[in-house]
């Protein structure tokens, strides 16, 4: 309702203006037929008796908004009743003394029958209610959409940033090992580290970003893992998303993948091998990430074990509902993730 304020003032308008029409839409027509056997002629209302209804009415116009406005919300949402029927009374005192007020100057002869001027009120006044009610309703369901909305947006950000920890540490512990060994790879590993930084700090607030960023962060992120492991570990990408693609996705969002693969598919691992393949075909993201697997007993209990995949699993549900699919499974010696997002 607030999107758009001047279509409920026009709608105001004409509801009014229909109100304030009634007394012409329904005055009595005239009998004009003569001779024996002809209907006596009905009683004829004159056309100021019509101006005068207009003006009698058009004291509710006020009264409807003072009681929408104000007497309804301070009162009767309050639940103050005795106050609300309190202030009821005394707006239709006033208003029937102004209707009384107004047909004594246009003719004293004249007076409003108290009956039908009680009916008016009371229409006017539940017109009033429902509508305040309306409103109300309407405005508790758009907090409350608010409400959950920056909930989400809330339970996002600490997913996000629960992955950029666990990666800056494996991270770290790279760059002391090569300090460690004094290796001419840590030179070229940090300045990897600043690119990723960079992205992390800056381009991953609030907003998706390019699909193509998001690839360029995953190669980023590949070849810094490549300079620490070297020739140890044989990495196959396959990366086919255009620079000029107009399909945006949540940051972050599949890094978990790729980290989770170079986690536990190294190590005691024989030959270790990791395949990332990405692939966009119209508005699909075909992602898969695979690695050779090996149990190992300390893998239950290392905490952190599956933390970034149940984490990217609950963004999934909160961002892409009933547009994703998702397949995680061990097959032949691999470990193998396979996501499927629709990004129209």
């Amino acid at each position: 309702m607030k999107s758009k304020p001047w279509l409920i003032v026009v709608l105001h308008v004409l509801c009014w203006l229909l109100y304030l029409s009634l007394p012409f839409m329904f005055r009595p027509s005239h009998n004009f037929h003569h001779g024996p056997g002809a209907m006596p002629p009905m009683p004829h209302r004159d056309e100021g008796f019509n101006y005068l209804s207009i003006a009698t009415n058009g004291l509710l116009i006020p009264l409807f908004y003072l009681n929408l406005n104000w007497l309804l919300p301070k009162f009767l949402t309050t639940r103050k009743y005795g106050a609300f029927w309190v202030s009821q009374l005394a707006l239709l005192g006033v208003y029937f003394g102004s209707v009384e007020l107004i047909l004594w100057i246009a003719n004293p002869i004249r007076h409003a029958p108290f009956f039908m001027q009680l009916i008016n009120y009371f229409t006017v006044t539940m017109v009033a209610i429902c509508y305040r009610l309306l409103v109300d309703n309407a405005e508790r369901e758009r907090v409350q959409k608010d409400k959950e909305t920056e909930h989400l947006k809330s339970e996002l950000l600490f997913l996000r940033w629960q992955i950029s920890p666990h990666f800056l540490f494996n991270v770290l512990n790279n760059l002391v090992a090569l300090a460690r060994m004094k290796s001419e790879k840590m030179e070229p590993m940090l300045l990897q580290l600043s690119t990723l930084m960079r992205y992390m700090l800056y381009e991953t607030d609030d907003r998706k970003v390019q699909l193509y960023r998001e690839a360029e962060y995953l190669q980023s992120y590949i070849a810094l893992q490549s300079l620490r492991f070297g020739n140890d570990v044989k990495a196959h990408v396959h990366i086919d998303v255009p620079e000029q693609t107009v399909y945006h996705i949540e940051p972050m969002l599949l890094i978990p993948f790729v980290e989770n693969a170079f986690k536990h598919g190294t190590g005691l691992v024989d030959n270790p091998e990791i395949y990332v393949e990405m692939i966009l075909k119209d508005s699909l993201l075909f992602f898969e990430v695979k690695n050779k697997y090996m149990p190992r007993p300390q893998d239950s209990k290392d905490e952190t074990h599956g933390v970034g995949l149940m984490n990217v699993q609950r963004r999934l549900n909160l961002l892409y509902e009933d547009k994703y699919d998702l397949n995680v499974r061990i097959a032949d010696g691999w470990f193998v993730s396979l996501l499927k997002i629709d990004l129209a």
